[in-house]
């Protein structure tokens, strides 16, 4: 990007109402663009019935690491959905690749998965 685009981009960010942005690059001109939500829409549902799929993978919430570690790689997941709650149905969480980081790990539990191995 040049200095005469970025100032331009910059302005126009500047100048732009408020509310919510997305900010992307138009893939045949190689513009930004920047798309403004109307605030007024800001909590209205949408419907995601077409687009979603049903078949997603789900653990309960006391699945043991391991296991979900070995679906994630052998199965090369992207993310698993953790179900529990009263009913045992409800989605208390997402279960993602970052998630079984060592490192994220240590983070959320102190624990050091080293003294393991």
């Amino acid at each position: 990007a040049t200095v005469s685009s970025i100032a331009t981009v910059d302005s126009a960010i500047q100048s732009a109402p408020t509310g919510f942005a997305r900010v992307g690059k138009d893939p045949v001109e190689g513009n930004v663009v920047i798309s403004w939500l109307n605030p007024a829409h800001h909590n209205d549902a949408v419907n995601l019935e077409a687009v979603m799929n049903r078949g997603t993978y789900c653990v309960p919430e006391h699945f043991p690491v391991s296991k979900a570690y070995r679906l994630f790689t052998e199965l090369g997941l992207r993310w698993i959905v953790v179900i529990g709650g009263e009913s045992g149905g409800e989605v208390v969480g997402i279960l993602t690749r970052k998630n079984l980081l060592d490192s994220h790990i240590y983070a959320e539990t102190r624990v050091d998965l080293s003294e393991f191995e």
